[in-house]
């Protein structure tokens, strides 16, 4: 059931979360969030959306050849190129659509 998922995600440590992340495969208009301007992103995009660096709600837009991927955040930002580390699952919100 969908409390049983929740209840097993908060329980995981730190250290499977990030694993799983990193094995994960995420799909195009896939709720997640994502770090706005992780390691190795530049200062020029900062500029353009105006947001601090940080977790953010969004969808994921594509999936590029390289495999990283485009985020189109809710806040109507979007950022190329986020590499999977960089980007999680958001259960809260996955979870809340399915229900409706």
């Amino acid at each position: 059931s969908d409390v049983y998922k929740r209840q097993s995600l908060e329980r995981m440590s730190e250290m499977q979360r990030r694993e799983r992340c990193r094995r994960a495969v995420y799909l195009s208009g896939q709720l997640v969030e994502a770090q706005w301007m992780g390691e190795g992103s530049g200062a020029a995009g900062r500029l353009v959306a105006g947001l601090e660096p940080g977790w953010f709600a969004g969808r994921i837009a594509a999936k590029h050849s390289d495999g990283t991927y485009a985020v189109e955040y809710d806040n109507g930002a979007r950022e190329e190129f986020v590499v999977q580390e960089h980007i999680r699952l958001d259960v809260d919100r996955t979870l809340e659509e399915r229900s409706e």
